[in-house]
């Protein structure tokens, strides 16, 4: 008889261990923590994009985070005409539609290297609050310098205004992004400002790369930001990071605290495509000078027993209702038919 239990229980182990991994799967996605700021602001999205060809297209969103009650907003998009044109200025999708906004600008002007957008509700319509994205605007790559040679240019927020439905101006920060040719440039140095992106294990020092991590573990990213060797508090500073696949998977903003650092942590998923080589991108804005550092590490699996701990990404699914059914039915099933098993045992040794 209990050669039977364990026989059963060994067949719904097998049975409902691909449904529970499964469901604590969706729990290998990458989660993040962090100092996030509460005020208003506007951030270019992504933070740095690396162009490969002579005439390549690529999207840039001007989001906007924790906003109260906007009516209306307007802002200018800075970029070198000389590397970039235009190809199209698009509202994003925190604004509803005309006839509900009117749009007053959504242009680029080439000979100053700016597009152009204003955009507000109708007198009916009611503000928005919340975090979305404003505009889209579609670049092409023109200029193509000769190897060895690299390019770049900030592609920076500039006028931006946002205002309630009483016309009151809302306080806020902007945040830019870098446009690269080939690959990240190294920060130009000869300034008093400067900023180092580090992990808890090291990198310290511009452009220095990392060490190793395993999947599951938590990375701290760390940004400092100093004057002529003092710290700079209260600047927003953003972090962008690729995993192997060089696809961004985490993007946030933190504040500058008293001496200069900004964090942010994140877990990297126990998934099979986070092994391999991490960059991470990091930049912030004082006045009209932006600093920017980046940094890379290694992710490798951990071999527990002579089995990899990574679920495959084919295999994760979210959890939903049906799970939760399956899960139970077959665990309340199983200790049933257990109990029942014991009761039928205990009567056959009375007899």
């Amino acid at each position: 008889m209990k050669k039977k239990s364990l026989l059963l229980i060994l067949f719904a182990s097998i049975f409902a261990y691909p449904i529970i991994a499964n469901f604590f799967a969706s729990g290998n996605l990458l989660v993040a923590y962090g100092n996030q700021s509460t005020n208003p602001y506007l951030l270019v999205t992504p933070t740095a994009y690396v162009a490969s060809e002579l005439g390549e297209t690529f999207t840039i969103d001007v989001n906007i985070y924790n906003v109260e009650n906007l009516h209306g907003f307007e802002f200018k998009l800075g970029y070198n005409a000389s590397l970039l044109d235009v190809i199209q200025v698009s509202q994003g999708s925190f604004f509803p539609a005309p006839p509900d906004a009117i749009i007053t600008k959504l242009e680029a002007d080439e000979t100053t290297g700016t597009a152009w957008v204003d955009v507000s509700l109708s007198a009916p319509e009611a503000s928005r609050s919340g975090s979305g994205t404003l505009a889209t605007v579609i670049f092409k790559v023109t200029f193509a310098p000769s190897l060895p040679s690299r390019t770049w240019c900030t592609i920076d927020i500039c006028e931006s205004i946002l205002y309630d439905n009483t016309m009151t101006q809302i306080p806020h920060d902007t945040v830019d992004g870098l446009y690269f040719w080939k690959t990240v440039l190294d920060d130009p140095s000869g300034t008093s400002l400067l900023f180092d992106l580090t992990t808890q294990k090291g990198g310290i020092g511009l452009n220095v790369t990392d060490g190793t991590f395993v999947l599951g573990e938590v990375v701290e990213l760390i940004g400092h930001l100093t004057y002529d060797d003092e710290p700079v508090q209260q600047k927003l500073v953003s972090f962008e990071v690729r995993n192997p696949l060089d696809e961004v998977v985490l993007q946030r903003v933190a504040i500058s605290d008293e001496d200069g650092y900004a964090r942010i942590d994140f877990r990297i998923p126990s998934l099979s495509t986070s092994i391999g080589t991490w960059t991470a991108t990091s930049l912030v804005s004082v006045g009209d000078e932006i600093v920017w550092d980046w940094i890379s590490f290694t992710v490798k699996e951990v071999s527990v027993g002579g089995y990899a701990t990574f679920i495959d990404k084919e295999q994760v699914s979210p959890p939903n209702m049906s799970m939760y059914v399956v899960i139970l039915s077959a665990t309340v099933f199983l200790i049933a038919t257990i109990i029942k098993m014991r009761k039928t045992a205990k009567i056959t040794l009375k007899h």
